[in-house]
């Protein structure tokens, strides 16, 4: 993040997480209190806190453990996409990473007490039409979700989706896991009071101004950025005999946008941002659905075009993920991912404060010194894992490294059955066809 960030942006993303922390704790420990309950902190001993993601993108739930500066292992993460998991590596370091959450197996995931998924929300959007809700080839990550929930049986699962699945909630009930004796008290009614005042406790905190989480307009990635557009633009402007002249008025008329863009940009400045200043709407979208911010950012999707009003200009894909409080890595690691990457990093991934909020009003349910008590030290040798990445103390080794456990005689007898295997394959390959000639020999006597 050194050389990326102004130091006033990077101090403002650095500075909520202690506070958010304090005021849970202290709005937790208050309401314990008065139902006469006794319990510690929301404190952890070093490593005690041991931390499983699937469908990972940025690992946001790591970043705000981390913000929070609350004592926490990272065990295992997950991602189907391969830049998603080279950011993982060269940012948090779990200690095992996995590829696909449908085809490992649980017995190779080392145990963890809090998990987080932010599994595809397409199936259960209300925005698609005709889905088949489980049925649909994309909720088989919901579904391998659960499966990891009984397998490991962790004290809280903390999943991010659409409100749409709320349609789906009386079919997966049944498998949803109870952890009644980590539980504080088994009152649904009380329950809800806690989780009511830890967000209240934080609902106090200041909200930062869009304009305070943007980058200058001096900055190298937005000057990049607008290059990029711009060469983009002139690749276009080839391909086309008339170009269409602006509709947007000359603030916007520099910008990078499609017919249809400019018409739903004109349509957000003649109505929703009718005499506002400074507002950010998304023109990916359609008219009647096109988000729109007033002094906020809106909604972020991977292919989200987002205008800026007061600076006229576009959200950059490093943007993307600071509005979700992910800082950027240094940028000799920056230079290894795409722009399209990195856009979809940032409209993928979940908001770093609003996952801290959901992980603080869970652990404020639950006993601390019984959470505690189900983690083991973080220390641990390597463990070979049988997907495509081994992790151990060390650094990430691909799987053609040897194991720590492989002696001299079971690589000898591995090295001895695959040239067994492939001798059989070799005379399968020449006794095939002869069989074959026989048996058009014998065809023709008869």
């Amino acid at each position: 993040m050194a050389g990326l960030l102004p130091t006033e942006l990077k101090r403002a993303m650095e500075a909520w997480g202690s506070t958010f922390l304090a005021c849970a704790s202290k709005a937790r420990q208050s309401f314990v209190a008065e139902s006469g309950l006794q319990d510690r902190p929301l404190e952890f001993a070093s490593g005690r806190l041991r931390v499983g993601s699937d469908c990972s993108g940025v690992d946001a739930p790591i970043w705000g453990l981390r913000q929070m500066k609350m004592a926490h292992c990272h065990v295992w993460s997950c991602d189907i996409e391969e830049y998603s998991r080279r950011w993982i590596k060269a940012s948090n370091q779990p200690r095992q990473m996995f590829e696909d959450m449908l085809k490992r197996k649980h017995a190779d995931l080392l145990p963890c007490n809090i998990y987080y998924c932010g599994f595809p929300c397409k199936p259960y959007s209300v925005l698609h039409n005709n889905s088949k809700f489980f049925r649909d080839k994309n909720a088989k990550p919901f579904q391998a979700l659960l499966d990891t929930m009984a397998a490991k049986q962790p004290a809280i699962g903390i999943f991010e989706n659409v409100k749409g699945l709320r349609r789906c909630f009386d079919q997966v009930k049944g498998r949803m896991l109870k952890a009644r004796d980590m539980l504080l008290r088994e009152d649904a009614g009380w329950m809800v009071q806690m989780v009511t005042k830890v967000l209240g406790a934080l609902e106090t905190q200041d909200r930062q101004k869009l304009e305070k989480w943007l980058l200058p307009a001096d900055h190298a990635l937005v000057r990049q950025h607008q290059e990029n557009l711009r060469m983009r633009d002139e690749r276009r402007r080839n391909n086309v005999v008339d170009p269409l002249p602006s509709k947007v008025g000359p603030k916007f008329a520099s910008l990078s946008l499609t017919k249809k863009q400019q018409e739903r940009l004109q349509a957000v400045l003649r109505g929703k941002a009718n005499g506002h200043s400074d507002f950010a709407t998304d023109v990916s979208q359609s008219e009647d659905r096109a988000p729109t911010g007033f002094e906020l950012c809106p909604c972020i999707c991977p292919g989200s075009v987002i205008v800026l009003s007061r600076p006229g200009r576009l959200l950059t894909p490093e943007e993307k993920l600071l509005m979700h409080g992910v800082p950027l890595l240094p940028v000799q690691d920056m230079a290894n991912f795409s722009q399209a990457q990195i856009a979809s990093l940032g409209g993928n991934t979940m908001h770093t404060a609003a996952v801290a909020t959901a992980t603080l009003c869970a652990l404020a349910l639950v006993k601390v010194a019984a959470l505690d008590s189900t983690g083991a030290a973080c220390e641990m040798p390597a463990v070979r894992i049988r997907q495509r990445w081994i992790y151990g103390n060390g650094p990430l080794a691909h799987k053609g490294a040897k194991s720590a456990k492989q002696t001299p005689r079971k690589r000898a007898m591995k090295t001895s059955a695959k040239r067994a295997m492939k001798e059989k394959q070799k005379r399968a390959k020449i006794v095939e066809p002869r069989r074959a000639m026989k048996a058009n020999a014998n065809l023709k006597r008869g």
